[in-house]
């Protein structure tokens, strides 16, 4: 395990996936929408600062995409829109 992608969000599966990931683990500066920000992204990339992602990542994906954060996260949107269904119905 390294440190994160700089992504280029675009329209392939690859580019959204990756900046699904970036974001659930709270990364969404590593997300680019196009050339010049993709270079910065990059360029701002410290040896300090990809040291300490390094270090962190790992507990970082645990604690945003554990099977049981995404399970929690799938039953709040199941909940949510039964609650939706229901509450509509009733009108």
């Amino acid at each position: 395990m390294g440190v994160p992608i700089v992504t280029w969000l675009g329209n392939g599966i690859a580019s959204r996936a990756g900046g699904a990931i970036l974001s659930a683990i709270g990364l969404p500066d590593w997300i680019a929408s196009d050339d010049d920000q993709y270079v910065g992204i990059a360029l701002r990339s410290t040896p300090e600062r990809l040291s300490r992602l390094r270090r962190d990542l790992r507990g970082l994906i645990e604690q945003h995409c554990s099977p049981a954060v995404c399970t929690h996260a799938v039953e709040a949107a199941y909940r949510t829109m039964w609650q939706g269904h229901v509450g509509s119905s009733q009108n």
